[in-house]
């Protein structure tokens, strides 16, 4: 049985079970009632008849319109109090059971939503999404979990009902009358996790005027470095926690691998980043701050090298007494990699090879490491396959996976209900 379903029925078995006791309290309440002396106007001798004629008088109360009983004018006064109150509370039950069932079958995801409370709800359906939901399923297995989604064809979104047993609500998470339907005044946690970093900074101001009391209980994944830089000062930045996938990675790769790398060679080194999205803009980014003086030459091969180079300008800024070389070029082009080497000047240069894409990649850093013996080249992967483990198992080739690192990094708090 998937996970989903065992919470699906255990939320069906809570609500028989309070409803089925609310039903019988209501269902004594009428047969000691009618036991004990109330007598209703059309059988005032109902006292007096079998056990069993109680027990169906008492049962047809929950039937709207009932059977011709009569009200309840004689008997001692609890007795009388007894039987209105089953009067009221008997057709009233039934008649909540219908509305329910009839919204169930009519707008069943508004129902689910509707009940939830202590809720976390996670904004995109993307890769980070699942990384946040398996981590929180093994802290906390039944928490409710809401994922919005925009794109109705989303290739997760049966996963993540599945896997880890999250409510998918479809809809516009910048529009206010459909963060409404969410109920996000009782929700634990709100995590805005998809790749269009303006919706989820747009959501997040949305949520913050909406219900102020979310403060300190939002995340916001911000991946572009522009944007990043200027939230200084802004509500989001005041009062939601706003962090960086890549640059989770980047700190965790400067501190470790490279470190050692500049340890181990000659005091000043040659970096070559292959790939300078925002990636490879956020390693140098790290580079500059907390390795300065450790490096004299930067290389940059990308595709749209020079232009990525003035982006990074313009956003970061180029600090430190360093030699850059922008060279554009396909990465799997020997060419491109001819005109790198000489900037190498018969050092060790350590490559990072961090492209968008994990196959190119791979096949990057396997030609680097055969085509330059000297070089130590590091690739990144966004999820270490058994084939990118085995490749990394090869002395100067070290990989590592942004998934699992960015996993780990992720406070305790953010899964507290």
């Amino acid at each position: 049985m998937s996970t989903q379903r065992r919470r699906r029925l255990g939320g069906i078995w809570k609500w028989f079970r309070w409803r089925a006791l609310a039903l019988v309290f209501v269902f004594v309440c009428a047969l000691v009632a009618f036991s004990i002396g109330a007598q209703p106007s059309a059988r005032p001798d109902i006292a007096g008849e079998p056990m069993l004629a109680r027990v169906y008088y008492a049962m047809s109360l929950f039937v709207l319109g009932g059977t011709d009983l009569g009200v309840p004018l004689k008997g001692s006064t609890f007795a009388v109090s007894l039987a209105w109150f089953s009067y009221f509370a008997a057709p009233a039950i039934t008649a909540t059971a219908l509305v329910e069932a009839i919204v169930r079958v009519l707008t069943p995801e508004l129902w689910r939503l509707y009940r939830l409370r202590g809720h976390f709800v996670v904004f995109g359906a993307d890769q980070l999404t699942t990384l946040y939901l398996r981590r929180l399923r093994r802290q906390h297995p039944h928490v409710p979990v809401v994922v919005v989604e925009s794109r109705t064809a989303h290739a997760e979104i049966d996963t993540l009902r599945e896997a880890h047993g999250a409510h998918v609500a479809m809809g516009d998470v910048t529009d206010a009358d459909f963060l409404a339907t969410l109920h996000l005044e009782r929700a634990a946690r709100v995590a805005l996790l998809s790749d269009d970093d303006f919706s989820n900074l747009d959501a997040a101001a949305k949520i913050l005027s909406l219900v102020p009391e979310l403060s300190k209980r939002i995340m916001v994944h911000v991946s572009d470095l522009r944007m990043a830089s200027v939230l200084e000062g802004t509500a989001v930045s005041r009062h939601a926690e706003v962090f960086n996938t890549h640059q989770i990675a980047a700190c965790h790769l400067v501190e470790t691998r490279i470190v050692e790398h500049f340890e181990r060679t000659d005091p000043l080194d040659c970096v070559v980043l292959a790939g300078f999205g925002r990636f490879g803009q956020t390693v140098l980014k790290e580079l500059q701050e907390k390795e300065a003086g450790r490096f004299d030459t930067v290389v940059i091969l990308d595709r749209m090298a020079e232009r990525r180079a003035a982006e990074f300008d313009e956003q970061v800024g180029f600090a430190g007494d360093y030699q850059r070389h922008c060279i554009e070029g396909d990465l799997g082009d020997p060419r491109l990699w001819q005109r790198a080497a000489a900037h190498f000047d018969q050092r060790e240069p350590l490559v990072v090879v961090g492209a968008g894409d994990d196959p190119e990649n791979l096949r990057t850093a396997l030609w680097v490491a055969q085509r330059f013996e000297r070089a130590s080249v590091v690739v990144r992967c966004y999820q270490l396959s058994a084939f990118a483990e085995d490749v990394a198992h090869n002395g100067r080739i070290y990989g590592f996976g942004v998934s699992e690192l960015v996993s780990q990094s992720m406070p305790e708090h953010w899964f507290s209900p």
